[in-house]
């Protein structure tokens, strides 16, 4: 638990007063260490017994960015390599792959996949043959929807003209 006046948060000032007494408010900050699931259990400290615990299931997510985002457009044997941020305290942290917590994989439920060639180790990724597919950025602390973070589309296609 993180107290409120320890933060840069703006702090209502009956909060801040209780907690300059060395008080607990009505209300806490809890701050995640790494991404997951937790079930937090919430207990009054005068342990009043009418009042039962109160319990709540966080979920603590990285910020993240997978570069390029949005929509790719390449042409057929074009590769590009991905970029992955981790944002914490307002400062980026470049992510190398191979990593443990994160990888990068190709949509499964998208057929037209195909069109791409992903190599997950270096993040690069190869326009195999005309058509579409969408690119991944998983991250392995979580077993349900959350684990896909974030994801790039990309359309691999026939160049129109080419500018020198």
């Amino acid at each position: 638990m993180v107290r409120h006046i320890d933060t840069d948060i703006s702090t209502p000032l009956y909060v801040k007063n209780l907690e300059t007494k060395h008080s607990q408010a009505d209300v806490i900050l809890v701050k995640g260490h790494k991404t997951g699931s937790v079930q937090l259990m919430v207990n009054l400290a005068s342990k009043n017994p009418d009042v039962k615990p109160a319990q709540i299931k966080l979920t603590v997510r990285d910020k993240i960015l997978l570069s390029p985002s949005g929509t790719v457009y390449i042409s057929m044997h074009d590769s590009f390599q991905f970029g992955i941020e981790k944002w914490g305290e307002g400062v980026p942290i470049q992510i190398k792959l191979p990593n443990q917590q994160y990888s990068l994989q190709l949509c499964p439920d998208s057929i037209a996949s195909a069109a791409l060639d992903l190599n997950t180790d270096m993040g690069v990724v190869t326009g195999a043959k005309m058509g579409r597919g969408k690119v991944q950025l998983m991250d392995r602390n979580f077993n349900n929807k959350l684990k896909v973070q974030e994801s790039t589309e990309i359309v691999v296609t026939e160049p129109s003209y080419i500018r020198l």
